[in-house]
């Protein structure tokens, strides 16, 4: 696959996880029954990450009726902007209230170190930190880089393995375990295969 058509395929699973939103935002009114429920592939106890094990980091609460599952790459720059503009609505009103919860699958589209950050994301879901590790990602190269309007990172190396790790010194509890996850890149083909 060709940058190009990596760049498009990133804009086209940002659209259509906007198109989702809107829906949400138009269809806020309606109630959700159990034939409008997407199945998770698995389930939790608690509103932390769950484990990668389990093939998903869920954002919200587990017993939430309806799950959206979205698709993203931490360095996709339409991806950062759902995650500042279109997320915290829909994160207030739908997520925070239980009605929904947010499944996220890290991808690999735009560089190497994209499916690294994802794999990162998944270790430290293995330690029920996904949620707060996604969302430091997407703070890290958004704060620094895309909301002041600077794109070049996109095709530069930026999530080495020192800033993935250093990146969750404060959020996973366990950084040894944590490190060797990385190190050993236990979960880079998950998302490689997930991009695939």
């Amino acid at each position: 696959m060709s940058r190009t058509q990596k760049i498009i395929s990133a804009a086209l699973i940002t659209l259509a996880v906007t198109g989702v939103a809107a829906w949400w935002v138009v269809g806020s009114k309606a109630t959700v029954t159990q034939s409008q429920q997407v199945k998770t592939e698995s389930s939790r106890t608690d509103n932390a990450s769950q484990p990668a094990e389990s093939t998903s980091i869920i954002i919200g609460s587990p017993s939430a009726k309806l799950t959206v599952t979205e698709y993203g790459d931490f360095k996709c720059p339409l991806c950062n902007r759902f995650f500042y503009q279109t997320e915290p609505p829909l994160k207030k009103e739908f997520i925070d209230t239980g009605k929904v919860k947010l499944e996220f699958k890290p991808l690999g589209v735009i560089a190497q170190d994209s499916a690294d950050a994802g794999a990162a994301n998944y270790c430290a879901a293995d330690q029920g930190k996904g949620a707060e590790y996604h969302d430091a990602l997407f703070r890290l190269i958004g704060d620094k880089h895309y909301q002041k309007g600077d794109t070049s990172v996109e095709f530069k190396q930026f999530f080495t393995p020192v800033l993935l790790k250093q990146l969750g010194s404060g959020i996973v509890p366990d950084q040894p375990t944590f490190g060797a996850c990385i190190d050993k890149q236990k979960y880079r083909q998950k998302v490689v295969e997930d991009t695939n």
